[in-house]
């Protein structure tokens, strides 16, 4: 499949303004079968971009105020959208095709996927189609590698074939991927009980471990009393208040690093606050409480 001829009218017609806006009604869909796709082991999708409209500064009366440009790899945060822009820009001097663009919903002209050769979206591409001759629809769909079938026929879902209580059991695209998934398991099963690839590189632990030493050291020394006073302050200042923080700090952050696996589970288990869970609220709370403590010690 190709997307590089770009077809463009002189003007937004009334026609395309009206596709324009019902591409924005079912972009749902789109964003639909994007999500169930991410989730899948064998994907069903075999194209999905959207056009965007990117605004032109014209040069003479020929210059376009707008290019209409596709763009892959789409995410969508509810407010804008973000991906690759596919087509080489020919009015758009400040972009260029594999650029990352992000902008507002606003901005989409239409969506379009496709899956087993069915096209589904693709409104202002149906009101060009709908514009064309016979030879010219024909060399238009031969440019996309792709039947649009006939004009004024657009495919926005498609339908289900399970029984209706079980039809949100799983979206009608994924329907497409069971028969290629059941047949990699019936040709090779070893895959299901092969292990994931372990993570590579330096384990957290060693260098936790190494932190948690110097830090340990650290508070040996302040205890002792044994830092010249230039460092860590006289009893009882605010200079040496700092010093056991600092050190409680580093000592802290060795720990949770050498026992990383461990820390994390017993994190998951406490309640969430915010962004926060209560263990690390608790373990930055603590770090003072022991500062303090260490220092009323010291000064005894």
């Amino acid at each position: 499949m190709t997307t590089k001829t770009i077809y463009d009218v002189d003007g937004e017609s009334e026609a395309l303004a009206l596709a324009r806006r019902n591409a924005q009604l079912t972009f749902k869909h789109f964003c639909r079968e994007l999500s169930s796709e991410r989730r899948r082991i064998v994907p069903a999708l075999d194209f999905a971009a959207v056009k965007i409209g990117f605004s032109v500064s014209p040069s003479n009366e020929a210059t376009p105020t707008q290019e209409n440009m596709w763009v892959s790899d789409v995410e969508f945060d509810g407010e804008t959208i973000k991906g690759i822009l596919i087509n080489t820009p020919q009015w758009v001097t400040s972009l260029s095709a594999g650029d990352v663009i992000t902008v507002p919903l606003s901005d989409l002209d239409d969506w379009m996927y496709v899956t087993d050769g069915v096209v589904y979206g693709g409104y202002t591409i149906d009101v060009i189609r709908s514009g064309l001759s016979i030879e010219e629809r024909a060399s238009h769909d031969a440019a996309w590698g792709l039947e649009f079938g006939a004009p004024g026929e657009i495919l926005v879902a498609p339908a289900s074939n399970v029984v209706p209580e079980q039809q949100w059991s799983e979206f009608p695209v994924s329907e497409k991927s069971f028969d290629p998934l059941e047949q990699v398991q019936s040709d090779t099963p070893s895959t299901l009980y092969e292990p994931e690839d372990e993570p590579t590189g330096i384990p957290l632990w060693p260098i936790g471990l190494g932190i948690l030493l110097v830090g340990l050291f650290g508070l040996y020394c302040l205890l002792n009393n044994s830092l010249p006073v230039a460092l860590v302050g006289s009893k009882g200042s605010t200079d040496q208040f700092l010093s056991f923080m600092l050190v409680t700090l580093i000592t802290s952050i060795g720990l949770i690093s050498g026992t990383g696996p461990w820390y994390f589970r017993w994190r998951l288990c406490t309640p969430q606050w915010g962004k926060s869970r209560a263990l690390d609220v608790g373990a930055i709370c603590l770090v003072p409480v022991i500062a303090t403590l260490l220092q009323h010690y010291s000064n005894t």
